[in-house]
Protein backbone atom coordinates (compact mmCIF):
# COMPACT_ATOMS: atom_id res chain seq x y z
CA UNK A 1 0.00 0.00 0.00
CA UNK A 2 2.88 2.32 0.75
CA UNK A 3 4.17 2.06 -2.83
CA UNK A 4 0.87 3.04 -4.38
CA UNK A 5 0.55 5.99 -1.99
CA UNK A 6 4.05 7.14 -2.97
CA UNK A 7 3.15 6.79 -6.65
CA UNK A 8 0.02 8.86 -6.03
CA UNK A 9 2.05 11.62 -4.42
CA UNK A 10 4.84 11.58 -7.03
CA UNK A 11 3.09 10.97 -10.36
CA UNK A 12 0.88 13.78 -11.61
CA UNK A 13 -0.65 11.52 -14.25
CA UNK A 14 -1.55 8.76 -11.79
CA UNK A 15 -2.88 11.34 -9.32
CA UNK A 16 -5.07 12.79 -12.09
CA UNK A 17 -6.41 9.29 -12.85
CA UNK A 18 -7.17 8.55 -9.17
CA UNK A 19 -8.79 11.93 -8.60
CA UNK A 20 -11.04 11.44 -11.63
CA UNK A 21 -11.88 7.92 -10.45
CA UNK A 22 -12.83 9.28 -7.03
CA UNK A 23 -14.90 12.06 -8.55
CA UNK A 24 -16.71 9.74 -10.96
CA UNK A 25 -17.50 7.01 -8.42
CA UNK A 26 -17.69 8.92 -5.13
CA UNK A 27 -14.77 7.27 -3.33
CA UNK A 28 -12.17 8.83 -1.10
CA UNK A 29 -8.57 8.68 -2.28
CA UNK A 30 -7.72 6.08 0.37
CA UNK A 31 -10.65 3.87 -0.68
CA UNK A 32 -9.75 4.18 -4.36
CA UNK A 33 -6.11 3.24 -3.75
CA UNK A 34 -7.32 -0.04 -2.26
CA UNK A 35 -9.42 -0.97 -5.32
CA UNK A 36 -8.08 -3.69 -7.60
CA UNK A 37 -8.68 -1.63 -10.75
CA UNK A 38 -6.72 1.34 -9.43
CA UNK A 39 -3.90 -0.95 -8.27
CA UNK A 40 -3.78 -2.51 -11.73
CA UNK A 41 -3.64 0.91 -13.40
CA UNK A 42 -0.86 1.91 -10.99
CA UNK A 43 1.35 -0.74 -12.58
CA UNK A 44 1.15 1.19 -15.85
CA UNK A 45 2.31 4.39 -14.18
CA UNK A 46 5.06 2.87 -12.06
CA UNK A 47 8.45 4.49 -12.80
CA UNK A 48 10.08 1.09 -13.32
CA UNK A 49 8.04 0.68 -16.51
CA UNK A 50 9.57 1.68 -19.82
CA UNK A 51 9.66 5.38 -20.50
CA UNK A 52 6.19 6.29 -21.56
CA UNK A 53 5.61 8.78 -24.33
CA UNK A 54 2.54 10.94 -24.56
CA UNK A 55 0.94 8.54 -27.03
CA UNK A 56 1.24 5.66 -24.56
CA UNK A 57 -0.19 7.78 -21.74
CA UNK A 58 -3.11 8.74 -23.98
CA UNK A 59 -3.80 5.07 -24.70
CA UNK A 60 -3.88 4.32 -20.96
CA UNK A 61 -6.21 7.24 -20.32
CA UNK A 62 -8.54 6.10 -23.10
CA UNK A 63 -8.49 2.50 -21.88
CA UNK A 64 -9.23 3.23 -18.23
CA UNK A 65 -11.12 6.52 -18.31
CA UNK A 66 -12.94 6.24 -21.63
CA UNK A 67 -11.60 9.66 -22.64
CA UNK A 68 -12.81 10.75 -26.05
Amino acid sequence: MKQIEELYSQSADFKRYVDKYCNDYGYTTQEALEHALVREVAKEYHPSQKAMGNDYKQQIMEKFLKVE
